[in-house]
């Protein structure tokens, strides 16, 4: 940067200096207490007159005025360059990681080196990359091990620093039993047809969870409310994803000694259905931090892309907005995530439509059953004060239409299946 302010400086005065020494061929010198005139004129011997000795001076001077601006200018100019590096220097190594899981990136946070191997505290107003939208922010806390709410997609991110990063891979977390593949052919995840079993009893789920209600997010002329067929049901092994759920599992399981448990329907409807018995017992959920089996209505071809790269949440809410806040939204009850769901126009699974049955862990939940609930103090309790895990919006109550299950970080969800199914069009009534 000085180099730079230095050609600057050269390119910019060179030629006043070349200019002021042209205005010079004619000037006095003095040598002792004799003073002589030169001038480019050689027959001039003659001793100027005073007002000639003023304008020459006058001029000379007036030329050398932008010099000396020039030179001010430059030095100030260079003090602050050599403030901002030293202010700046010594880059460190920085580590964010989502909470829950460890180091995905590294981003380079230029700070003031302290003289010991101590871990480092970046000064703040340095910006930091989210690992849940992957856009940059400026960090509110710099010290190891706290937290920091993005603003644009409001996962909290840990932020620590060291002078080196680890190269160490993060621990694996143990894969389900049920599982196809292993590590080496489920590194990227794959889509695996699901068993007879699995099909009936997750048709089960939707059927017993149906309820003959609609909301206002449901456009009654183009999705009017249907009864539901499985056409086919994927199952979702993709072991990268897996860990990084895992992992957030266990860390809030760790926080969530005495939490209100909760048990959604999806689990407390098809426990008198041997099909859906064999299928929660297989699923293992862990009921001490409340992790559940959620529906997410989409279609065939985003169901894929979200199996495979997990929930965006930098698009939350431009579906049916964000009562709640800006997370991921949950239903317990098909006929709920059904008003979200759209069919394929193209392709193999045209005219047919997608739900996710996701394990989401809710931990210690935020619950709510205002009408119109105050969406701030919502989220302070998840990202301010970080006693919270994720909200369950009580419309069952307050509107008798359904409980709503939010969070806010992707790492709290791990899409498990993915359920194929037609609208069947009910009987008429009589």
């Amino acid at each position: 940067m000085v180099c730079r302010a230095f050609l600057l400086f050269l390119t910019l005065c060179l030629p006043t200096v070349r200019s002021w020494n042209d205005g010079w061929d004619n000037t006095y010198s003095n040598v002792g207490s004799t003073y002589s005139w030169s001038s480019s004129d050689p027959t001039t011997t003659t001793w100027p007159p005073a007002d000639d000795l003023k304008d020459q001076f006058g001029s000379s001077l007036s030329s050398a005025i932008p010099f000396i601006c020039l030179m001010i200018g430059f030095a100030v100019l260079s003090s602050c360059c050599v403030a901002v590096y030293r202010m700046n220097g010594g880059g460190e190594t920085a580590r964010v990681v989502t909470v829950g899981r460890p180091v995905q990136c590294t981003v380079q946070i230029h700070h003031e080196v302290a003289r010991t191997p101590a871990v480092q505290r970046p000064s703040r107003g340095k910006t930091i990359e989210c690992q849940g939208c992957r856009k940059m922010f400026t960090p509110s806390q710099s010290a190891p091990g706290q937290t920091n709410t993005c603003p644009s997609c409001t996962a909290m991110d840990e932020f620590s620093v060291t002078p080196e990063v680890s190269s160490k891979a993060p621990p694996e977390a143990p894969l389900p039993s049920y599982w196809a593949n292993d590590r080496s052919t489920a590194k990227t995840g794959r889509l695996v047809p699901e068993s007879e079993e699995v099909t009936r009893a997750l048709q089960a789920m939707l059927d017993r969870t149906w309820k003959d209600q609609v909301t206002r997010d449901r456009d009654r002329a183009a999705a009017p409310l249907c009864n539901f067929q499985v056409v086919q049901v994927q199952r979702n092994e993709n072991a990268s994803k897996w860990d990084h759920y895992a992992r957030t599992r266990d860390m809030i399981s760790k926080k969530s000694d005495g939490c209100r448990r909760q048990i959604a329907k999806t689990s407390s409807e098809i426990t008198d259905d041997p099909n859906g018995l064999a299928f929660l017992a297989r699923s293992g959920l862990d009921v001490g931090c409340n992790e559940l089996y959620l529906f997410h209505g989409t279609n065939p071809s985003a169901a894929r892309a979200i199996c495979d790269n997990s929930f965006q949440l930098s698009k939350a809410g431009s579906n049916a907005g964000t009562l709640y806040g800006p997370g991921v939204y949950f239903a317990e009850a098909s006929s709920k995530a059904d008003e979200y769901a759209e069919e394929d126009a193209e392709g193999i699974f045209a005219g047919l439509y997608a739900m996710l049955v996701c394990r989401v862990v809710c931990g210690n939940m935020r619950y709510t059953d205002e009408v119109k609930p105050d969406r701030d103090n919502l989220m302070k309790s998840i990202f301010q004060h970080r006693y919270k895990h994720s909200v369950l919006g009580d419309r069952e109550k307050c509107r008798g239409t359904y409980r709503e299950f939010v969070v806010f970080d992707r790492n709290q969800v791990y899409p498990e299946f993915v359920v194929i199914y037609r609208r069947v069009p009910r009987p008429p009534t009589e």
